[in-house]
């Protein structure tokens, strides 16, 4: 069986299928190729596929053009739309492929999964790799920025370095009116960015809970909150959608940029209510639509976890 993996710079996404469709079965003949071949393979895909057990340290990218002229019995597309806008892939499919197209669809997998996957990556690199990496978190053929929404943290009480992913849109804390010796929830904490400013608004008399269902960004948090010292500060693991917490229980709940995310909004905002005290309020940061979006951006996974196709209509 002859397998053609497509995409644009063939030095990322590509690179890592063709590598693993070998490791499954030697018996293929698959071969990955870009429309825009790169000059080598991108560093982190080498970087993952040795944590695998995989060496693509000496791929080299190549054009699909040296394709052209062969049959394939599957063509496996990893950039969005290249059903739609690709020349090869038009050309390639109008007369050399045998058998049914295989395209990536990441709408396919669970909404929930593709968050967690894309927040796992970002929670493992420092900010400035999430703002400026090419290829870091969205892979190579990736067009989301996932800090263009992020504010300067740096100015505020109880900043804490570690905890500033280059995430969020803005300070909820500014304008949640918290007070010392409330207690307050932060959805979705990440790091722990937020908490650690709302530690600094509560005191000690206060107690701050932050929620993630992302265990690198829960493990991370942590440790940062290790390092602080903060005896009044936790982080818990669990769904917006369906808190661990008891009832009745926060003055304040936070949430910075986050609520785009979940797919149920009334589930959550069911939850907010659930667990705040009566008489508590909540103040959300977040990104939202003015008409509709285009169902091409509302049924991309990658747009979604970059805070756009679950945004909430105004």
């Amino acid at each position: 069986m002859k397998i053609l993996i497509l995409c644009t710079g063939n030095s990322c996404r590509s690179q890592m299928a063709e590598a693993f469709l070998h490791s499954f079965d030697n018996r293929l003949t698959v071969c990955s190729a870009g429309t825009e071949p790169a000059e080598k393979v991108n560093e982190k895909a080498i970087q993952v596929m040795c944590e695998a057990g995989i060496d693509i340290s000496r791929n080299i990218p190549k054009s699909v053009s040296r394709y052209l002229s062969e049959t394939w019995d599957y063509m496996i597309t990893v950039c969005a739309d290249a059903d739609r806008n690709c020349l090869f892939h038009h050309a390639l499919y109008s007369k050399k492929i045998r058998n049914t197209i295989l395209t990536f669809n990441f709408m396919e997998k669970n909404i929930k999964s593709v968050v967690k996957d894309t927040y796992t990556v970002i929670a493992r690199q420092s900010k400035e790799q999430n703002e400026t990496s090419c290829c870091g978190v969205g892979g190579c053929c990736s067009t989301v920025d996932y800090a263009v929404f992020s504010e300067n943290y740096r100015q505020l009480k109880g900043y804490h370095e570690d905890a500033d992913l280059g995430l969020g849109c803005g300070i909820p804390t500014q304008f949640a009116s918290i007070n010392e010796g409330d207690s307050v929830l932060d959805l979705g904490s990440g790091a722990g960015n937020d908490c650690f400013v709302a530690r600094a608004l509560v005191g000690e008399t206060g107690r701050v809970v932050g929620i993630d269902f992302t265990d690198a960004m829960l493990e991370k948090a942590r440790k940062n909150n290790t390092k602080l010292g903060f005896q009044n500060v936790e982080f818990v693991k669990g769904d917006i959608e369906d808190m661990p917490l008891e009832d009745n229980q926060f003055d304040v709940v936070i949430s910075n940029c986050v609520l785009n995310l979940v797919p149920d909004k009334r589930k959550a905002f069911a939850e907010i209510k659930r667990v705040l005290k009566p008489g508590g309020h909540f103040c959300v940061s977040d990104v939202v639509v003015k008409g509709n979006l285009p169902e091409k951006l509302k049924n991309d996974a990658e747009m979604y976890a970059g805070c756009v196709s679950g945004a909430i209509e105004m």
